[in-house]
């Protein structure tokens, strides 16, 4: 009988959570952990298997590309639909599971005897069983620098505020949304420019090298938790719609990044002179602090000008019909 730690991954966002699971089945082939299953709520699509290359490709992937439109990604460029299809290239047993309060669920997670957890990509709250279940509690991959945007969705907060580092957090599920203690933390420069899809591929990366170097110090006893910090730390739920207008409160570069950085994904819009518009380029700002934020003017040809806290912004508008 193994004595190999056992371990549990959940997701739902194998774009996020894809590359944290390649990591962990490679420690499952090495007899460092028992990665007992993946338990995620996608229904299993038809199994197409790759060739011994692209297996091996798969298996030892360090990058992650993401489509969009497309619920899959393409791990070193071979590209999986599902988690079920990922699981099964990965010898793993993918479960579904989509109720994580129901009792089928809480005595599974029992009865599987586990040692910890690892959660990535995963929106849904566990029942107190499960979040009991494993010896080591259940370890988190949080995309952005806790305490700052604990929530479903961080990559959106993060854009819309015009952050210039981003990151991922490893921390403890326990207490309050995204606030158990801290395990390590990785932070990267947010340029100005980056997508939400060139976001999360970074954030995907990240996460996978967390698991490396910083998972079996932790399961070791090799890591003293810490709690999070308290200066600093918010919360966003879900974006509504309004959030994807741009407010006074914004700054040049923050509505720049913005709205380069959901370009492709979703339009961001602006009031001009009491009319909605939908923003579709940015072509510059200045300090100019002239007039009162909020203020906007067309200046002909698709073009208009937006008075932020900081300055003025031009953009290319186009009218909503």
């Amino acid at each position: 009988m193994s004595s190999a730690p056992r371990i549990l991954f959940a997701s739902e966002n194998m774009q996020l959570g894809g590359l944290v699971f390649v990591e962990l089945a490679r420690l499952h082939r090495e007899g460092v952990i028992e990665l007992v299953a993946i338990w995620s709520d996608q229904q299993p699509q038809k199994i197409f298997p790759l060739d011994a290359a692209k297996r091996d490709t798969v298996r030892n992937a360090t990058s992650i590309g993401l489509s969009l439109g497309k619920d899959g990604a393409s791990f070193d460029g071979v590209y999986i639909d599902d988690y079920a299809n990922l699981a099964n290239e990965l010898g793993i047993t993918y479960q579904r599971v989509d109720n994580y309060k129901a009792v089928p669920t809480k005595v599974a997670a029992r009865g599987l005897k586990l040692t910890a957890g690892v959660v990535c990509g995963h929106g849904k709250i566990f029942a107190d069983d499960v979040l009991k279940a494993p010896s080591k509690g259940w370890v988190n991959l949080h995309p952005a620098l806790l305490p700052k945007h604990r929530g479903p969705m961080p990559g959106f907060w993060e854009l819309r505020a015009g952050d210039t580092q981003s990151g991922v957090s490893m921390h403890l599920l326990g207490g309050g949304v995204d606030e158990g203690p801290m395990i390590a933390q990785q932070s990267f420069d947010a340029n100005f420019g980056m997508t939400f899809i060139n976001l999360v591929q970074r954030q995907a990366e990240v996460s996978q090298t967390l698991i490396r170097e910083h998972f079996m110090h932790y399961l070791h006893g090799q890591i003293s938790v810490k709690p999070q910090p308290t200066e600093g730390a918010s919360y966003e739920g879900m974006p509504e719609p309004e959030d994807y207008i741009v407010d006074p409160d914004m700054s040049c570069d923050a509505i720049g990044r913005f709205v380069l950085g959901l370009r492709g994904l979703q339009d961001v819009g602006v009031w001009i002179m009491a009319k909605p518009y939908l923003i579709t380029g940015v072509k510059g700002w200045s300090n100019d602090l002239s007039g009162s934020p909020g203020q906007g003017e067309m200046l002909g040809g698709g073009k208009a000008k937006y008075r932020a806290r900081d300055g003025w912004i031009e953009l290319i508008v186009k009218a909503i019909e």
